[in-house]
């Protein structure tokens, strides 16, 4: 018994030391750290980055914008230009004059669940929502929608022609 044991270790010995064993736990160990590598990548540094990168996008529509209302851009077809760029970014956008009328919204849902401007600024300034950045011209937050439990990322603020501008964009489908 006790031979056959000790040529069984042998035999196992010499198969850890052929090359095409070797071969094939090095390749299982590289994937593998790869892999690992890849989780912790996407758990930490790439939720970051999609939100860095839609905050820059949304400031630089507001950035559009403000050019177009101030005769910069008069050429561009703004319905066409925001129709776009909604469609592009998945981004409901809405623009308001200073009487609360809906100049422009690319979701007709969505301006009747933003309401007044009133009570918009009420729960932007009230809201739990986490603030991004903030100026004198908008203020960007993360916030969660309580009515249908999606998280946002919403710009909110006033362009320079007086007109409000706001913008939401769905953040779940990165989570």
């Amino acid at each position: 018994m006790s031979q056959k044991r000790g040529k069984r270790i042998e035999c196992i010995k010499r198969l850890f030391h052929s090359v095409k064993v070797k071969l094939f736990l090095t390749l299982c160990a590289t994937v593998l750290c790869i892999i690992i590598f890849l989780i912790i990548l996407n758990s930490f540094a790439l939720e970051k980055f999609y939100l860095y990168s839609k905050e820059n996008t949304i400031k630089d529509v507001y950035k559009q914008l403000n050019d177009y209302y101030n005769g910069k851009d008069h050429e561009l077809d703004l319905e066409s230009e925001l129709e776009k760029i909604a469609i592009k970014n998945n981004f409901d956008i809405l623009i308001k004059d200073n009487n609360g009328i809906n100049l422009y919204t690319t979701n007709k849902n969505f301006s009747t669940v933003i309401g007044s401007i009133n009570d918009i600024l009420d729960r932007i300034n009230t809201s739990g929502g986490k603030e991004l950045e903030s100026n004198e011209n908008y203020t960007i937050k993360k916030q969660r929608d309580i009515k249908n439990g999606l998280t946002y990322m919403m710009l909110s603020g006033k362009m320079e022609n007086g007109y409000f501008l706001y913008i939401r964009i769905p953040l779940n489908s990165i989570q």
